[in-house]
């Protein structure tokens, strides 16, 4: 019987590092189902090997050998070449499947796709913990050949069998159990019921705009282990001033305006209902005033002193503040300090 490369194309904001942990923490289970998970620093090398005009048959070899069915790879960074059209991985595709013929494997590839205005600003709020330190519009500007998933689609049909594609949309009512890792795993044929299943822990992704704004105006001043304090903090905190969406409605309907054809196209492509990519409007959008009136939010000044006073943080721009000692009780002299904040802050 030939065996399989099960191939997880983890397209960023799709809960690949949930999917890998899964895998990670359940490899005795995989194995029960005879197929053999390769974690990503094991394989790094034959992924970038493959991008190579000669091909080293041998790092296959073994797995030809190997007494499991099925070999599964789970990669995010495969998507971000493909969003790109990157030479090298068209290269490293095209040579996987012609390991695959050579060795009679089958091949089978396993990717999620997210909204592109959904994706955007999950990606936006990553960078921001990241470091990251500018506003969701100039984000976007930066991300204006962000790929068409139609496009995307495409370019994977062109190396493999239509036949061996999974390709699903990644919202709740298309993935069973409305989990992707659920999902996932039901794609592999393994039945998880009374089964043990070690996920990843959740976390609150989503902030506030008061937390957004804190976190981007604070990263310029901010070492790395603060960031991760400060995230941290953030995302232990039940927000109070959320927002529907970070787009205003000029970059929304620009949104709309050169994904939505695609994305119908590429429903009927997946035979999938039009909503699974469809970008509706939204009830209310982002205003660029929101920018300078976030000082006059209590929220934000609220979250403010909870770092001032947290001590794993200890954030440095509290050191740049002149005569940082005079003002170390934030409550008593919240207008002077708010001044100073204002002034440093806005630079």
């Amino acid at each position: 019987m030939p065996k399989t490369i099960i191939l997880h194309i983890g397209t960023h904001k799709t809960g690949t590092t949930s999917i890998q942990y899964s895998l990670m923490n359940n490899s005795n289970l995989l194995q029960k189902y005879s197929i053999r998970y390769v974690p990503l620093n094991r394989y790094r090398n034959i992924l970038e090997d493959l991008a190579q005009e000669q091909i080293d048959l041998g790092k296959f070899q073994k797995f030809a050998c190997d007494p499991l069915s099925a070999l599964l790879l789970s990669a995010e960074r495969l998507s971000g070449k493909l969003a790109t059209y990157n030479d090298n991985l068209f290269q490293e595709l095209i040579n996987l499947k012609k390991i695959s013929e050579h060795f009679d494997f089958n091949i089978k590839v396993l990717c999620y796709l997210r909204k592109q205005d959904s994706y955007l600003e999950s990606a936006y709020m990553q960078q921001l913990k990241w470091g990251y330190e500018n506003t969701f519009s100039n984000f976007l500007k930066e991300k204006e050949n962000f790929q068409d998933w139609l496009m995307f689609y495409e370019s994977l049909r062109s190396i493999f069998d239509e036949n061996n594609l999974v390709v699903k949309p990644f919202e709740k009512e298309f993935l069973y159990q409305n989990d992707v890792v659920e999902d996932f795993w039901k794609e592999l044929g393994i039945d998880l019921q009374n089964k043990i299943l070690f996920k990843a822990p959740e976390k609150n992704q989503s902030y506030g705009f008061s937390g957004i704004e804190l976190t981007r105006r604070l990263n310029k001043f901010t070492t790395k282990p603060q960031k991760e304090s400060l995230t941290k903090h953030l995302e232990a905190i039940k927000h109070q001033d959320r927002l529907e969406t970070l787009f205003t409605r000029e970059e929304h309907d620009r949104l709309i305006d050169r994904y939505q054809q695609s994305n119908q196209k590429l429903s009927k492509l997946l035979r999938v209902s039009e909503p699974a990519f469809e970008l509706l409007p939204k009830t209310t959008y982002f205003q660029k005033h929101n920018y300078s009136s976030v000082f006059e939010n209590e929220i934000y000044w609220k979250l403010l002193s909870e770092l001032y006073f947290a001590p794993d943080i200890k954030v440095s721009i509290f050191d740049r503040i002149q005569k940082p000692y005079k003002y170390r009780h934030f409550l008593a002299n919240k207008l002077i300090l708010k001044l100073e904040l204002l002034r440093v802050l806005n630079k």
